[in-house]
């Protein structure tokens, strides 16, 4: 905006009130020059947000964690576990189910995936269901209740 008020009157800035002056275009400029790598900062700031990122590939499971990014290969994956969370609500409402999923891997700690951790975790969890389908990797269904 100062630039272009430093283009359109050419420099020479008439000496009204409200108008711009060079001491107006200097401080816009002031403070706009260390906001640029603010905002890279900020942008870089906002991508450590990202907690978790998966990745379904011919090999394995590519995670992208806070941490950094690990894999787990299908031939690595001991069994899978699927809970079932039943809780109990008031009022004659019916019990909510909550599902959570475990990847049990032979190397490694186990990667835990639900609805609070990835937006479309059901889908998620049928695509590994069909992989693990494929190679034989037992699936459990666990019951819990709250």
């Amino acid at each position: 905006m100062s630039t272009k008020a430093v283009i359109v009157y050419r420099g020479d800035f008439p000496h009204g009130y409200g108008e711009w002056s060079w001491f107006g275009v200097f401080l816009v400029w002031l403070v706009s020059i260390p906001a640029i790598p603010g905002g890279w900062y900020l942008i870089k700031w906002m991508r450590t947000l990202m907690s978790l990122k998966v990745e379904l590939g011919g090999l394995g499971l590519l995670l992208t964690e806070r941490d950094g990014p690990r894999t787990i290969l299908w031939d690595n994956i001991e069994m899978m576990e699927e809970h079932h969370s039943i809780e109990l609500r008031n009022y004659g409402l019916p019990p909510r189910v909550n599902k959570s999923f475990i990847v049990i891997s032979r190397e490694g700690e186990p990667f835990s995936f639900e609805e609070n951790s990835i937006k479309d975790y059901l889908l998620l969890a049928r695509m590994i269901q069909i992989e693990t389908e494929r190679r034989s990797i037992p699936w459990t269904i666990v019951n819990d209740r709250f």
